[in-house]
């Protein structure tokens, strides 16, 4: 029997990358488990912004889990927070069977699964590189994103485990891999494995992204002004890394199909 596929995601605001990310993965995954909380990762109140009226060709599919994220009063520990909304994952997943695939995301990052034969998955875990963008669609950084990753349902231990496992192979014969939470050795490397565009949003979202997620270190005047924003944009470069240049690539035939064919929906995130 052919194993089903579940892309298991977080959500805060971003319809925008979602109907991209359904759009691509829908011919390969059975659903779409899809947790939203009525708090961001500062504990702030949020409303609910799934748009499934804009989604409603992929209802069948769909599998939104709303959450109240615990202690969520301003100063929790937003990696607590932030943990504890991934591992409600668990919420979406509890009829997987043993052999079917999960994949654990957030929403931006979108796994390439064109050439993966998911008859023939072992039990590793499958890490995927994906290329990493900023800002835009083709806006591309030089360093490789490795967050996303999948394995079967039985090998799953949390989501939040999965997310932790380091892009290495550790050495079977080495203790501390033996007895860490973090350093596994039975793994596979998806290479051209996706794309992670990050913070493809409007200066005003993208501020308000950096308000509310768990990298409290990061949301300082400094950084998160719309003048900065902007700046970083236009300069084409990492907005907490002014040394960290971005490169304007073409959308060619490395792109998924779906991007390839509706550049005009998506023009304002095109640089």
């Amino acid at each position: 029997m052919k194993p089903k596929v579940f892309d298991c995601i977080l959500f805060f605001d971003e319809n925008d990358l979602l109907e991209i990310r359904l759009n691509i993965l829908d011919k390969y995954v059975d659903y779409f488990v899809i947790v939203e909380a009525l708090q961001d990762h500062r504990g702030n109140k949020k409303e609910i912004n799934l748009d499934l009226k804009r989604f409603e060709q992929f209802s069948k599919k769909i599998r939104h889990i709303k959450i109240n994220l615990p202690n969520s009063q301003k100063n929790s520990d937003p990696w607590v927070l932030e943990n504890f909304q991934r591992n409600q994952i668990t919420l979406g997943i509890e009829n997987a069977d043993p052999e079917d695939l999960i994949i654990i995301s957030d929403v931006d990052e979108i796994p390439n699964l064109e050439k993966i034969n998911i008859n023939n998955i072992s039990d590793k875990i499958y890490i995927f590189k994906q290329k990493h963008f900023y800002f835009k669609l083709n806006l591309l950084s030089k360093y490789i994103w490795t967050k996303s990753k999948m394995c079967k349902k039985k090998i799953l231990k949390t989501p939040q485990w999965l997310r932790n496992i380091k892009p290495k192979k550790y050495s079977f014969f080495r203790l501390d891999s033996i007895f860490s939470n973090k350093k596994y050795s039975n793994i596979e490397f998806i290479e051209n494995g996706g794309w992670h565009f990050s913070y493809v949003k409007s200066l005003e979202n993208i501020k308000k992204k950096i308000s509310s997620f768990a990298h409290k270190e990061l949301d300082n005047l400094d950084f998160n002004n719309l003048e900065n924003i902007n700046m970083a944009i236009n300069k084409k470069i990492n907005i907490f890394d002014n040394n960290s240049k971005l490169e304007v690539i073409q959308i060619d035939e490395t792109y998924p199909s779906y991007i390839q064919q509706n550049l005009n929906k998506f023009k304002n995130f095109l640089a």
